[in-house]
């Protein structure tokens, strides 16, 4: 499914554990989702050096390191990889 480019307001709820007395917090709706161009890591609008800069920098990293940074992971395969090079060489120039 593509979705159109642009910013939506998100939700999220969770169902009471088993013995949870306080479900106040089980319950956001304060977030918003920002949809933009395969290989945008910074989320401008833009595909540019920068973006590029920001996912060389974090080739060989994944989920589970420290200095991970998950808008570098494009393919959402928890790691950054030369795979999410090639996201951001595909989509090189393009703006929304």
């Amino acid at each position: 499914m593509e979705v159109p480019y642009g910013n939506y307001p998100i939700s999220a709820q969770v169902d009471p554990v088993i013995g949870e007395t306080d479900i106040t917090n089980n319950m956001r709706t304060d977030g918003s989702i920002k949809v933009t161009i395969i290989g945008d890591a910074n989320r401008d609008g833009h595909v540019d050096i920068i973006d590029l800069y920001a996912v060389g920098k974090a080739i060989g990293t994944g989920s589970s390191t420290s200095n991970w940074n998950p808008n570098c992971d494009f393919n959402d395969d928890n790691a950054i990889n030369p795979l999410d090079l090639l996201d951001v060489s595909k989509n090189y120039g393009k703006a929304i």
